[in-house]
């Protein structure tokens, strides 16, 4: 059958590709995926030009849709051939479906739309009717529903690794593999989207879903034997929630026996389940602290934590001699500069073996950010929602450069806490190299974390903090 190729704009594990590469080659046809640099459309567009496919697909974000749309247009003048946008800017923004040269969208879950689309492709058929998407066609839009979800993940194939690592030894090497244990999370956080897409899928299906202990062991399995690793990385938007976590740890420690990483939330952990995930190997967590002000967390970002379960969590994690990394956000919506220093307090407290830190970047369509326009949190001229990750912020703070100047050097106030009151002294001073060069990079905390999570998982996590949609 004819042939579907994805275009990236840098080489990294798309799980949500090589998801929907499997499923197509399991239905028949072959996938390619190639990687796009900077300047090189004309030998990417002539490629095409001389082999068209059936489709050319790209999965972009609100920070990278740009070069898409452009290499779109030049695709389709070229080979004239249709192109698809799927990811997270189309999935939560169908008005993308209204930019020159987008004629075709899938919103949500893509794998039984894009079927339906090659298949309707390949046999002449009308394409505007298939639900998950929205066409452009003969000066008018079409939008369709979304479809129901597919409730028993263990339907779907296992993820298509050598879509990405046949081109690209690099990646097939690393000594880190991920594993997706479920989809959908049930949580509210302001700054997500999450709610959105919850709502746009209600009554469509279970959201929050998980695959069976049996089913992710057999791809673990599968790819240590072709592809080999030395340590595992499950991705779900909290492992700890994964409602057969004590079952699959019990089989994880019979049947593979190797270190892993995985992400939860404190208010998760429980003296049994932390117990086990020390048991089967886990070695390092990365949890969400956001916030050192329980006002701002619960409040404003509806995180629906107290410091008293982040604290028995930390206690839990240490008991158990399991590692663990804390996302926080600074310049937060009304955040003043003790609220800011309190966060690195709280992680000081806690042990914390590092910390992610990011500056909080409005994003339109979120409650957080109806919030700030509510509450005129936006600084004048600047109601902007960031199409790429900055260290700057246009949310109004009475100490805004301080609270900036912190989040360079709040490493240092969590690996020493007797510091915290010379950080304050030092995040007054303007703006200067040493800030610069710090960043927000902890270099032996880099090198310490990398050692356990393998530089993999290091590189995909780096690359989260920075790429965010």
């Amino acid at each position: 059958m004819a042939k579907i190729l994805f275009v990236l704009d840098s080489v990294f594990e798309h799980q949500g590709i090589q998801a929907l590469s499997a499923f197509m080659k399991r239905s028949g046809y072959g996938v390619e995926a190639r990687i796009y640099e900077k300047g090189g459309s004309d030998s990417i567009v002539s490629a095409i030009a001389a082999s068209p496919p059936l489709l050319v697909g790209f999965s972009v974000t609100s920070m990278n849709y740009k070069w898409a749309v452009e290499l779109a247009g030049e695709i389709k003048k070229a080979a004239g051939i249709p192109v698809i946008f799927g990811g997270p800017h189309p999935t939560y923004f169908p008005e993308f479906i209204e930019t020159d040269g987008v004629d075709i969208i899938c919103m949500g879950e893509g794998e039984e739309a894009l079927l339906e689309l090659a298949r309707r492709l390949e046999a002449g058929q009308d394409i505007t009717g298939i639900k998950n998407l929205c066409v452009k066609s003969g000066g008018r839009v079409f939008r369709n529903e979304l479809r129901p979800l597919v409730e028993d993940l263990d339907l779907l194939p296992h993820l298509d690794r050598e879509i990405f690592y046949k081109d690209s030894p690099m990646l097939a090497g690393l000594s880190s593999k991920r594993f997706l244990v479920g989809r959908g999370c049930p949580y509210n956080c302001t700054y997500c989207h999450n709610h959105e897409l919850r709502a746009a899928y209600a009554g469509k299906g279970r959201f929050v879903r998980f695959r069976s202990p049996a089913d992710i062991i057999s791809e673990i399995k599968d790819v240590r034997e072709k592809y080999g690793m030395k340590t595992v990385s499950f991705c779900a938007d909290t492992f700890t929630l994964y409602p057969r976590i004590l079952e699959f740890l019990e089989l994880y420690r019979k049947e593979i026996a190797l270190p892993f990483f995985c992400q939860g939330r404190f208010n998760e952990l429980t003296e049994e389940n932390v117990g086990k995930l020390a048991e089967a190997g886990c070695f390092y967590m990365a949890l969400g602290v956001e916030s050192g002000s329980e006002k701002l967390r619960n409040l404003v970002l509806k995180r629906n934590m107290t410091d008293e379960q982040i604290i028995r969590g930390a206690a839990l994690l240490r008991r158990h001699n399991i590692k663990f990394i804390s996302y926080v956000m600074f310049g937060l919506p009304g955040e003043t500069l003790d609220e800011a220093v309190s966060t690195v307090e709280l992680l000081g407290r806690i042990g914390s073996d590092s910390i992610a830190p990011t500056i909080y970047q409005p994003i339109v369509k979120t409650e957080l950010w109806d919030y700030m326009v509510e509450h005129d949190l936006f600084e004048k001229g600047r109601t902007e929602s960031f199409s790429h990750y900055s260290y700057d912020t246009p949310v109004r703070l009475s100490h805004k450069r301080e609270i900036v100047n912190l989040h360079k050097i709040a490493f240092l106030g969590v690996k020493f806490p007797s510091l915290i009151p010379l950080i304050r002294m030092l995040i007054c001073l303007p703006h200067n190299f040493v800030f610069k060069l710090l960043n927000d990079y902890d270099l032996f905390s880099t090198y310490r974390v990398s050692r356990a999570m393998g530089w993999g998982e290091m590189i995909r996590l780096s690359w989260k903090i920075r790429k965010m949609t």
